[in-house]
């Protein structure tokens, strides 16, 4: 059992204009995708307080998200100070912020956070070293988004490629080395596979090590 706080917020110049309950159905179906890729050892529980903050500066003046770890450590910190009066953080595992989804000024990179020891952010006697925070390209992706963010904070990495290959142009290449067969890479529900690769849940522990064969040969059936 994972326990989720979802804080939602907006902006002076991008007031929100969809009701939290809205918003937060952008992304509510992550709960069904982690209990499926899990084979339903891992509840992750998302739990909103139906309410939008309102944040001290302008959306473009958080963004990217994605800059420095202050710098999202620091909007962190103002969303959750905020929402602290309504929430009691004692015993969550974690945090979602999400930003008022027609925000484009908040930028396209809605990154997790992971913290390492003595960087966390402590409310309610709780500390807190995993979450993640949205921008406006939760539009694109809906609620996997959340799946892959917080599958980092889980110790999974990126499996897309950094770069294009020498030449490449079309967004495919990026894709090059695993196909559309992991939301750590293609994240999107319209990929051939949007789930985990098998050795991604083995690393989380959804698959035994009886489960898993090492093969010796080139060929196996």
């Amino acid at each position: 059992d994972v326990q989720i706080k979802v804080v939602m917020v907006d902006f002076s110049d991008a007031p929100a204009t969809k009701t939290p309950q809205q918003a937060f159905a952008m992304f509510s179906g992550a709960t069904a995708t982690f209990n499926e890729v899990s084979y339903g050892k891992l509840n992750f529980d998302l739990q909103p307080t139906y309410k939008w903050y309102r944040m001290s500066k302008k959306s473009t003046a958080y963004a990217p998200l994605n800059g420095t770890f202050e710098n999202q450590r620091n909007y962190i910190l103002e969303a959750l100070t905020l929402a602290d009066p309504d929430i009691d953080f004692k015993n969550a595992d974690g945090f979602l912020i999400l930003a008022n989804p027609d925000a484009q000024g908040i930028g396209s990179s809605g990154p997790a956070f992971s913290a390492l020891t003595g960087w966390g952010v402590t409310f309610d006697g709780k500390t807190m070293y995993n979450g993640a925070t949205s921008s406006h390209d939760i539009n694109n992706w809906g609620s996997i988004w959340v799946n892959h963010e917080m599958s980092h904070s889980m110790g999974l990495v990126d499996v897309y490629a950094a770069t294009h290959s020498d030449g490449a142009t079309d967004y495919d290449d990026l894709f090059r080395y695993t196909g559309q067969f992991s939301y750590m890479g293609f994240s999107d529900f319209s990929s051939n596979a949007p789930s985990l690769f098998a050795y991604e849940r083995w690393n989380l522990g959804w698959l035994d090590d009886s489960q898993i064969v090492c093969g010796t040969t080139p060929k196996q059936t």
